[in-house]
């Protein structure tokens, strides 16, 4: 199996208002390169934490790339969900929801 992925998840656990914020990055998993099989079955893994960490405002950030040439050419992901993307949770599915002018 080629080891040519990378696996990245985090999150802020730190304090958030309208009138202040504190980040306090958590890194869960930050791989070297692993084969796609492997990186797959870290997406998995992790998703359900991410919806529960997106539910309580925790900003979480998963991202898997394929492709890479060595353990720094992240290029762009191929998978990713940035909390601090306008999502919601439904059925324990993340979704994007679409933004529109009113």
């Amino acid at each position: 199996m080629k080891k040519d992925c990378l696996f990245q998840y985090a999150y802020d656990d730190g304090f958030h208002s309208s009138m202040m914020s504190c980040q306090k990055i958590v890194i869960v998993e930050n791989t070297e390169l692993i084969t796609k099989e492997e990186a797959e079955k870290l997406w998995d893994k992790y998703y359900p934490d991410v919806v529960e960490k997106i539910e309580k405002d925790k900003r979480p950030q998963m991202a898997l790339y394929y492709e890479c040439g060595d353990n720094a050419d992240y290029g762009e992901p191929k998978k990713e969900i940035d909390g601090t993307d306008n999502l919601e949770i439904i059925n324990g599915k993340i979704y994007s929801k679409l933004l529109k002018e009113l």
